[in-house]
């Protein structure tokens, strides 16, 4: 079974509704029936009156009665996609996406599982810095990316297609650009080795830091 499971955030319930309702609307065009899971009946009400254009494809169902129906073997293959709204507030006793998953272990079409749910997205920063001394380092993020992107040129290698080699010659690019991110980035270290040693998170910067 291809199956795609994705957990969709977002800091507001609109935002998140929105792209409910452009997942939904872009399957049903394919042709794909699938359902909307609500939390309950008052949930499935209030959907249906800030949503009157709902995609004709797709049906609105309450989290008990899809855990019914994969109980007792009663959804039917037709239904590809399931969207899972207000994932956080749903608690039926059981583990949904898992029972969904084993539902359509064998089923030959591939399914489509997508839990939506509001919650804040902070902002983490991803190199390491003085404020952030756990993030990556900029050169190991390169070489490891570079390793990466390397490894699924390796994985498509036998595949002979135009696009194949589209893909594989892009990698090629993107693998050169990141050496050159790597050699910037040493260069940059040895620059700043001159001014001095560093001295950690409590300690004076080598820059001078202008407050924002």
């Amino acid at each position: 079974m291809p199956l795609l499971k994705q957990e969709i955030c977002s800091p507001n319930r609109t935002g998140k509704t929105t792209m409910l309702l452009a997942l939904a609307s872009g399957y049903s065009a394919l042709g794909l029936k699938g359902v909307i899971v609500l939390k309950n009946q008052e949930y499935v009400h209030d959907f249906q009156s800030r949503n009157e254009e709902l995609a004709g494809d797709f049906q609105l169902w309450t989290a008990n009665e899809l855990w019914d129906r994969l109980k007792f073997g009663r959804v039917q293959v037709p239904h590809q996609v399931f969207l899972i709204d207000d994932a956080e507030h749903i608690d039926i006793g059981g583990d949904l996406i898992k029972k969904l998953e084993e539902t359509f272990a064998d089923s030959p079409d591939f399914v489509v599982l997508m839990s939506f749910v509001s919650k804040s997205l902070q902002k983490q920063d991803v190199l390491m810095s003085k404020y952030n001394p756990d993030g990556w380092k900029l050169e190991h993020l390169a070489e490891k990316l570079r390793s990466e992107i390397n490894r699924q040129s390796l994985n498509i290698a036998g595949d002979a297609s135009y696009e194949a080699q589209l893909v594989t010659n892009n990698n090629f690019q993107i693998i050169g650009l990141l050496m050159q991110v790597e050699a910037l980035q040493r260069e940059s270290m040895v620059i700043m080795s001159s001014i001095g040693p560093d001295q950690g998170k409590i300690g004076r910067s080598r820059f001078e830091v202008k407050s924002c």
